[in-house]
């Protein structure tokens, strides 16, 4: 699994810029399965947790175009590509958690105005009802 995620990695990078950038790149995922196999995950593991590596190539090729740094800030044992599904899964969390908001102010907003129809509208007709016939004993 290691060497073939590799190799679809080279082979997505190559025409893309020089052999040492790519080596170097190689070399960085080559160093990082290998210290997640330290930790106890399997080869299988931390292949799939990477993701696709033509994916993975792309997005390294569009960083090397804009000179940005492609591995995380934060820990430089850990690709960027990795907090990226952690980032996907947050903005999921936060589209979910606000169409639940919108659904739920709309269901009270909807319970207020059939209460509204349901109270309102009987208690205002009887109050008329008063009023006007109040009105024609007066005269």
């Amino acid at each position: 699994m290691k060497s073939q995620f590799l190799k679809s990695l080279y082979d997505a990078l190559q025409g893309s810029m020089t052999k040492e950038q790519i080596y170097s790149h190689i070399q960085y995922y080559n160093e990082y399965i290998d210290k997640e196999m330290e930790k106890g995950f399997s080869e299988k593991e931390v292949v799939e947790k990477l993701g696709n590596p033509r994916l993975i190539a792309k997005t390294i090729m569009e960083t090397e175009k804009t000179g940005g740094n492609y591995y995380n800030e934060s820990t430089a044992s850990e690709p960027a590509g990795i907090g990226t599904k952690q980032g996907i899964f947050s903005k999921l969390k936060k589209i979910i958690t606000t169409i639940a908001i919108v659904l739920v102010v709309f269901l009270v907003l909807r319970f207020l105005f059939w209460l509204a129809i349901k109270l309102f509208i009987p208690v205002l007709i009887i109050v008329l009802a008063v009023k006007l016939i109040s009105t024609l004993k007066g005269k």
